[in-house]
C-alpha cells in the first residue's frame, strides 16, 4: 500500500511472557505492576507519627520503592524491613537491597513475624483481597495502603462490601 502522510503504522512488540511493552516505550512485568511514585508514597506516610522501631512488611513490593524511601527516612532508626513479591527477578532486586523477601505469594501468605506496619501498593485487579488480607494478618499496627478508589465506591462484590464495612467502623 502506499504511504500518506496520514498513514500511522503501530509498533507491535511482543515481550517474554508476562511482560508488556507501555506506550512511553517502559518494559513493565504485568498489567499490575505500576512502581509507586514518590510524591506520592510521602503523602501516604504524612499520618504515621513514628518509624522507629517498627517492623515493616511491604506485600507484592515490586522493586521495593515504598521500602526504599522508609528506609531512607528512617535510617537512624531501628526498623526491621520485610517483602513479599512473586516475581523472581523484583525478589532478587529486593534481596540485594537487604530486605527480606518473606514469600512469593501474599494471598496465601501466613506469617511467622509479627507485623505493625503494612504498607503496599497491591497489584489493581486484587487491591480489595490485598487490603483484606493485611487486616487479616496484623494483630495491632497501621496499614497504610495505596488503593484505587473505585474498590470503595462501588463495592459490586462481597469481598468489596466487606472491605468498606472494614473502613466505615
Amino acid at each position: 500500500l502506499p504511504e500518506s502522510s496520514s498513514t500511522v503504522w503501530p509498533t507491535i512488540r511482543r515481550e517474554p511472557e508476562g511482560r508488556e511493552t507501555r506506550p512511553n516505550g517502559e518494559t513493565m512485568l504485568n498489567a499490575d505492576f505500576y512502581p509507586t511514585p514518590a510524591p506520592i508514597i510521602r503523602k501516604m506516610f504524612s499520618a504515621i507519627p513514628s518509624l522507629s522501631g517498627r517492623h515493616i512488611l511491604e506485600p507484592s513490593a515490586g522493586k521495593g520503592d515504598i521500602l526504599d524511601a522508609i528506609k531512607d527516612v528512617s535510617r537512624y532508626e531501628s526498623c526491621s524491613y520485610y517483602a513479599i513479591e512473586s516475581d523472581p527477578e523484583l525478589a532478587a532486586t529486593l534481596t540485594g537491597k537487604g530486605y527480606r523477601v518473606l514469600a512469593h505469594d501474599f494471598l496465601t501468605f501466613k506469617p511467622s513475624h509479627i507485623f505493625d506496619l503494612i504498607v503496599m501498593n497491591p497489584p489493581f485487579s486484587a487491591g480489595d483481597a490485598h487490603l483484606l488480607h493485611a487486616w487479616e494478618i496484623l494483630d495491632a499496627g497501621d496499614i497504610v495502603c495505596l488503593l484505587n478508589a473505585e474498590t470503595i465506591r462501588n463495592p459490586h462484590t462481597a469481598q468489596r462490601r466487606l472491605l468498606a464495612g472494614i473502613i466505615e467502623e
